[in-house]
């Protein structure tokens, strides 16, 4: 994160801030990634399931 705080009024104070916000960012990550990927990868391979049982689909048709 950038603060747009003067040169001569950066202090210790900022640099914590900025710490806590950089760890309350990776902990949000990393609950965000914890619960949504699992749920993307499961959507993945369902629609690899649906594209592979199209394909096989389309080719018991053209066989008649």
């Amino acid at each position: 994160m950038v603060f747009n705080v003067p040169m001569a009024r950066k202090s210790k104070a900022i640099q914590v801030r900025r710490g806590a916000h950089s760890e309350l960012e990776k902990r949000v990550l990393r609950k965000v990634t914890l619960r949504i990927v699992p749920f993307v990868m499961l959507l993945y391979f369902i629609a690899f399931i649906d594209r592979v049982n199209i394909g096989f689909a389309a080719l018991t048709m053209n066989k008649r």
